[in-house]
Parts: structure tokens; sequence; C-alpha cells
């Protein structure tokens, strides 16, 4: 990434997950913010991703609705400060709203992650948010490493989210164990 950007990389395992089944971007300039409904024919784990747009000097901290529960957040006082909800759904169309207390727009995602053919329960395994700030030198960043649930039997889906400052930056992430990332849908500028 160039010197000045500025990098957010969200990781999310979903075990005994198969596919993405749908997935839907939108930006909300104020809040409550609502996402897309996303659909899905059998069990699925939803993934919802808040990535706010307030500034410095706004208390960042959004809760979505719905009965999703937030896994990770970043509630620094920065630009750019993200969450990370799930939810497991049975076939169906859904959607969530995200409420932040300073009434700041997001963008957002939602992701729905199909269970096994053969039956089963996605459920959430590893996870990591992790941001790296303008201005630190331009260095590439690394998530954390999270171990994966090998002897899930089905295998897993994982989920890596990206946000960057400067949209030319963009490229595909790669990992330690040589995995190919697939984009879905299209870069979103904000």
């Amino acid at each position: 990434k160039p010197k000045n950007d500025e990098t957010t990389i969200a990781v999310i395992e979903v075990i005994n997950g198969t596919r993405i089944a749908d997935h839907q971007w939108v930006e909300r300039l104020t809040s409550p913010s609502t996402s897309l409904d996303v659909t899905v024919s059998r069990p699925a784990l939803l993934v919802a991703i808040w990535w706010g747009d307030g500034g410095l000097g706004t208390t960042h901290k959004a809760v979505p609705n719905n009965d999703f529960t937030v896994i990770d957040s970043l509630t620094t006082d920065a630009a750019l400060i993200q969450c990370v909800a799930t939810k497991s759904v049975n076939a169906g169309t859904y959607n969530v709203t995200w409420t932040s207390e300073s009434g700041e727009g997001a963008q957002l995602w939602l992701i729905a992650v199909d269970e096994p053919k053969g039956g089963g329960t996605p459920d959430l395994g590893g996870h990591v948010l992790d941001w790296d700030v303008q201005g630190r030198g331009g260095t590439l960043i690394t998530t954390p490493g999270i171990t994966t649930n090998s002897s899930a039997g089905t295998g897993s889906t994982i989920v890596v989210a990206v946000a960057h400052g400067i949209l030319s930056s963009l490229t595909i992430p790669t990992d330690s164990e040589g995995n190919s990332f697939t984009q879905i849908g299209t870069a979103h500028k904000y």
C-alpha cells in the first residue's frame, strides 16, 4: 500500500461453511443504517460488517439489531471504525440495521455463508480485525495468525474484508498457507 494509505483487514472463518451464497454492499450516510437484503435457501451464517465514516474526535460505537452478535470492533478515535457481527439463520431473506451513537454513516456488508449440503450448522471459528493507521511507513500489514478448524470434517469458508483509504492501491490478499482468494462483487469508493 502507499505510505499515506490506511488499511483495515477483517478475517472470519465460518466452520462448516461451504460457499458464499449471497452478499450485498451499500453505503448509508446517516444512522441508523440498514443493509441490503441477502437471501439463503438453507441454513447459513450471516456476517455483517459496518465500516463507519465518522472522523477524528467522534465516539465510534455501532449496535446491530435482529439478534446479530458483535464479534469484534475497533472503536478508537480514528477516521474509519469497523465492527463485525454474525447470526445463524434458516432459509429466508435477511438484513441488519446498525445504530451508531454519533449518528455517523457507514459502508455495510452483509455476507451469507451456506451450511454443508449434507447438513450441519455453520458456526464461527477464528477471527481477527487489524488496522494500520496512515503514516506508519507504508509497510504491509499482517493480521495476527488464526488457527482454523481442519478437523470439522467439511472444511471452512474464510471471509476476508479489506478497506483501503486509497482505492487504487487495492490488491487481493494472500495468506501464509498459499490459499487463493477470489474477490466477490466490486470494489466500492466511499
